[in-house]
């Protein structure tokens, strides 16, 4: 049986045995694997991680980001049988709707904001003051802290991953804890092409916590326990409200 843990710095960290809990599959109600309850240490190992990895990567060229966001996709339609066999066991999606609807959909939109990256937009310098000359810089926010939902769940985890790099920002991202396994953060799945820090998975139960120092936070499905506990510093958030579905 599969044990899942962690992804902080570019490596897999072991949760506490004694967290561990079950995770069903909806195919035939069997326990396939087992997911560790992150807390306060993995979360403040992952913003760390984030954070250092930030210093460097809001300095990497756009044509950088955009290499890396590139091989990542294309290492995604090299793994996607494998993807596919692991979330249809998670979700109990269909085969060929995760191929079709949600791996392809995946890697047109990392291929998408690959090229965002290099259409920098802005207004051009200009005299807005007397005596003074005016420019728009655009720059990276820092650490964007994310929520996935249990529905969709490589999907989602790309949509708020992929702009969140190509910005030149890193990730701190927490998935539903009914279906945690399958994301595009694996070593698996990026390789070397995403270099390491620059994304970071914490499992858990829902326990959600934003550490201190994050720019940004994106959620989808969310609750009020983290709407009342954002952080105090976040500049922006992003949020997709709890749709109809069960």
């Amino acid at each position: 049986m599969q044990t899942l843990k962690h992804f902080i710095n570019g490596q897999y960290v072991a949760g506490q045995p004694a967290t561990l809990f079950d995770l069903v599959s909806p195919v035939n109600g069997e326990v396939y694997a087992q997911s560790p309850d992150g807390g306060a240490e993995e979360v403040n190992q992952a913003y760390a991680a984030a954070k250092a990895a930030f210093a460097v990567w809001k300095h990497s060229l756009p044509s950088e980001r955009q290499r890396a966001l590139l091989k990542l996709a294309d290492e995604i339609e090299r793994n996607a049988a494998r993807i596919v066999e692991v979330q249809s066991q998670e979700t109990g999606q269909l085969k060929h709707f995760i191929e079709r609807d949600e791996i392809a959909a995946s890697c047109d939109a990392i291929r998408f904001f690959a090229g965002a990256a290099r259409c920098l937009e802005g207004k051009a310098s200009g005299e807005y003051a007397a005596g003074f000359t005016s420019t728009i810089r655009r720059e990276p926010l820092g650490i964007v802290g994310q929520v996935t939902p249990w529905n969709y769940p490589f999907m989602m985890a790309v949509w708020k991953i992929a702009p969140a790099l190509a910005a030149g920002n890193t990730v701190v991202l927490k998935p539903s804890d009914t279906t945690p396994i399958q994301h595009p953060d694996t070593r698996r799945n990026r390789r070397a092409f995403i270099p390491a820090g620059r994304i970071q998975r914490g499992a858990g139960q829902g326990q959600y916590r934003l550490a201190g120092g994050v720019q940004s936070g994106g959620f989808t499905g969310i609750d009020y326990r983290l709407r009342s506990r954002r952080a105090a510093g976040c500049r922006l958030r992003c949020r997709q409200p709890d749709q109809s579905a069960p």
